[in-house]
């Protein structure tokens, strides 16, 4: 299984990007121009060196309705805590991290809301009520880190459930429970 794919369980999409975030082409951007990181170069590699474009992969849940969002950087196992960010910055020899490890190196970027994805500036943010947030996706640039945005279930629809498609349902379960299965063992390694 593809853990850069869209998973569709039954309407139920769940995005997964996880591993280490890079801009293509590695352009000579420094602290001065952090503000101007083409986001449409974030890539994020998988262990295997595959790169992923981090916008292609979100764009779509622009408008899709209300999420469940986690962003956050993502240190090896076990954190070394002698390292800028237990070891998922990788700035540290630079002496200058876009996320602020060279003023905090025991911080890990975490982001956690609900709410709905929207376009901001050049970039993309959570709206959660009247409140507007940014994705912060400049942060992960060279970082080991994960995004999973999943849709939050619209309770009226919960109701609706056809008991003659069990079979269905059970192989849509069968799906996200790979999903969740993918995310332990990243975990673990």
């Amino acid at each position: 299984m593809d853990p850069y794919e869209w998973w569709n369980v039954s309407n139920f999409r769940v995005v997964l990007l996880q591993g280490l975030f890079a801009m293509e082409g590695n352009p000579d951007l420094g602290e001065a121009d952090l503000d101007r990181w083409p986001l449409d170069k974030l890539l994020v590699y998988d262990e295997d060196a595959n790169p992923q474009p981090v916008l292609d992969k979100l764009r779509p849940l622009v408008g899709s309705g209300p999420v469940v969002v986690s962003i956050h950087h993502r240190p090896p196992t076990p954190p070394d805590p002698r390292k800028w960010g237990g070891g998922c910055c990788l700035w540290e020899g630079y002496g200058w991290c876009p996320a602020g490890h060279h003023e905090d190196a025991g911080m890990l970027y975490n982001l956690a809301g609900q709410g709905e994805i929207v376009e901001v500036d050049e970039g993309l943010g959570l709206r959660v009520g009247e409140e507007m947030r940014r994705l912060g996706l400049r942060k992960l640039v060279g970082h080991r880190g994960r995004i999973l945005i999943a849709p939050v279930p619209d309770p009226s629809k919960l109701g609706t459930l056809d008991p003659s498609n069990l079979a269905g349902l059970q192989e849509d379960l069968g799906s996200l429970i790979d999903v969740l299965r993918t995310m332990q063992d990243s975990d673990e390694t």
